[in-house]
């Protein structure tokens, strides 16, 4: 499921096998409609090429029950981008390379908008908290592992109820932050 340069949403949908599209629905989007939805897609696809994001709307439109269109609608896009961005992929190497560029005490706070980007950040702030990642056990430490960072939030940092209520899109946000020792 290696992302190519330079692959748009719609060549991925117009190649992709039907089993790939339904992975990256369902790992990019966690939808859980993915694999009736990839099976579409080859439908369609067969019969002309998917070239607008009206065509991938009706099929989710089709497959989803009414009350759940909106939400699917939104997972099924975010997949798309998420994959052919390689979001997750920039993410972690922004974390990678801005913690070893920290000074000493140095701040680094991440917002986040959906649990997959908030998963890295969580356990890359934890896995640099560490000073041993020995297993558990081990009568001495022998991983050499040194601690890079201390966190400042052990919990994410939620958006207020009123902020919510004045920002519906802020819903989702997390922050964490953790400083450099």
């Amino acid at each position: 499921m290696n992302k190519q340069e330079g692959f748009s949403a719609s060549e991925f949908l117009n190649e992709a096998s039907q089993e790939n599209i339904a992975k990256v629905l369902f790992e990019f989007g966690e939808e859980k409609n993915s694999r009736a939805i990839a099976k579409k897609i080859i439908e369609l696809r067969l019969k002309e090429k998917i070239s607008r994001t009206f065509q991938l709307k009706k099929i989710v439109e089709n497959l989803t029950p009414e009350r759940f269109i909106t939400k699917s609608l939104a997972r099924v896009f975010q997949a798309l981008r998420i994959y052919v961005n390689d979001e997750l992929g920039e993410l972690t190497e922004f974390l990678d390379k801005s913690v070893n560029l920290l000074n000493k005490n140095g701040r680094i706070a991440v917002l986040t908008f959906h649990s997959l980007e908030d998963r890295i950040v969580k356990e890359k702030f934890k896995y640099e908290s560490l000073s041993c990642i020995c297993p558990p056990g081990t009568p001495i430490c022998i991983c050499s592992k040194k601690q890079k960072l201390k966190l400042i939030t052990s919990k994410p940092v939620v958006p207020a109820e009123s902020e919510i209520e004045n920002n519906r899109r802020a819903r989702s946000a997390k922050l964490r932050a953790a400083e450099r020792i």
